[in-house]
């Protein structure tokens, strides 16, 4: 995302991000592992990591990078602290 940034950000004029919404523990992507881990992988990311977000949560952390004017910086990964995005280059 960087080097995207670094080549193509000034001539093209599109920036260039990456996010990560927080762990969401409930989606298929764990359909094919084992059933105790399925089964304890999400309250271990909710209660112990407190990384855990919902699928809504995500969505719309998703829409916030996309359409927040203050989120559109080119170089930056966005993370979240609690419930404000914090941006790093």
């Amino acid at each position: 995302m960087q080097e995207f940034h670094i080549r193509y950000h000034e001539e093209t004029g599109i920036p260039f991000a990456s996010f990560y919404p927080g762990c969401i523990a409930t989606t298929g992507l764990l359909r094919e592992h084992i059933p105790l881990f399925r089964l304890h992988f999400p309250p271990f990311q909710k209660y112990i990591t407190k990384g855990y977000v919902s699928r809504d949560e995500a969505g719309k952390r998703l829409a916030q990078v996309v359409g927040e004017a203050s989120l559109t910086k080119s170089g930056f990964y966005w993370s979240w602290n609690k419930e404000s995005a914090v941006g790093r280059s």
